[in-house]
């Protein structure tokens, strides 16, 4: 039985929470995911901090193409998303630095590249004193 989009969208918001409590190293540069809501949309951001950029991008939990294209199997695309099967991935204990860097920027997130592409800038600035810890 197919699941909702709404059922569905519920699952992966409760993964990627589960997720965002989590900081995340692959090939030398940290990862965490992050949800929010932009307007009445749930989002939800990957920050990947290396040692002189902040990268951010955002997408939808579950748009109409992702629950049409894979239906009930849209949590599994998800999560290969999240976490390609070819790459090492390591969970790490957040840092304090970290923590407050990612609770700074969650506020400020959109779906609008333009604003996320101006957040990093704004934040590779200072990460090197981030990253450093």
């Amino acid at each position: 039985m197919k699941k909702t989009q709404e059922q569905l969208t519920s699952e992966i918001n409760a993964y990627i929470t589960k997720t965002s409590q989590h900081l995340f190293s692959v090939d030398n540069k940290f990862i965490t995911f992050v949800p929010f809501k932009d307007g009445s949309q749930d989002a939800y951001a990957t920050i990947i901090i290396s040692d002189d950029k902040i990268s951010i991008t955002t997408q939808l939990m579950l748009s109409d193409y992702m629950y049409n294209s894979y239906g009930n199997n849209a949590l599994n695309v998800c999560k290969n998303t999240c976490f390609p099967q070819f790459r090492k991935t390591s969970s790490i204990p957040y840092f304090k630095k970290m923590k407050a860097l990612v609770a700074e920027i969650k506020p400020q997130l959109t779906l609008n590249r333009e604003q996320n592409k101006e957040l990093s800038e704004k934040y590779s600035a200072i990460v090197s004193e981030v990253v450093s810890r």
